[in-house]
């Protein structure tokens, strides 16, 4: 769960894998408001309740990340949305992304490689990314890792996270070893 302050307080949880169909909950939680779901959620009544317009440049990028099903790069996206709306330029692909970035609904990881970052629905922490430095495959792992560096950094270091976005390189198994 990743919890923003400002104004209105709002919780956004996400759990899903990356395999994920519509019996994977999603709850998003804004003041007393909770939304509990069983399929993605309605991003219209999210940025509602966040105080944002559904816009149409903010929808179609939305469906291109749920349909995504991976690490698309902002070039990949755009091209995706040019195909369901050729007036939609890849500045307002930008802004879409900045905007679910800052709501916790995406991230952008950068897993190596050419071309930037990737963007995906955001998920929690302790999933992170294992990248074979092959063909370039990008798959979720979860773990209580995470966990216990967040613990670390707190008890030994007095660090709050706000985020941890881990990627281990290596070979995949359709790679095999070097």
């Amino acid at each position: 769960c990743e919890r923003s302050s400002g104004a209105q307080e709002s919780i956004w949880c996400m759990h899903r894998s990356p395999m994920a169909r519509s019996r994977d909950a999603i709850v998003f939680a804004n003041g007393s408001q909770l939304y509990r779901m069983t399929s993605e959620p309605d991003i219209g009544d999210i940025l509602r309740a966040e105080g944002y317009r559904l816009t149409p440049p903010r929808r179609h990028v939305w469906e291109v990340l749920a349909a995504g099903h991976g690490h698309l790069t902002v070039e990949e996206i755009a091209r995706r949305v040019a195909t369901r709306e050729p007036s939609i330029n890849l500045a307002s692909v930008y802004r879409s992304l900045a905007l679910f970035e800052s709501l916790d609904l995406a991230r952008e990881s950068v897993l190596g490689g050419s071309g930037g970052g990737r963007w995906e629905l955001a998920h929690p922490d302790d999933q992170f990314h294992l990248v074979c430095s092959s063909c370039g495959d990008v798959q979720h792992h979860g773990g209580a890792m995470v966990d216990d560096i967040r613990r670390h950094l707190g008890d030994d270091h007095q660090f709050e996270v706000d985020a941890i976005d881990l990627r281990v390189t290596g070979r995949c198994s359709r790679c095999g070893p070097t």
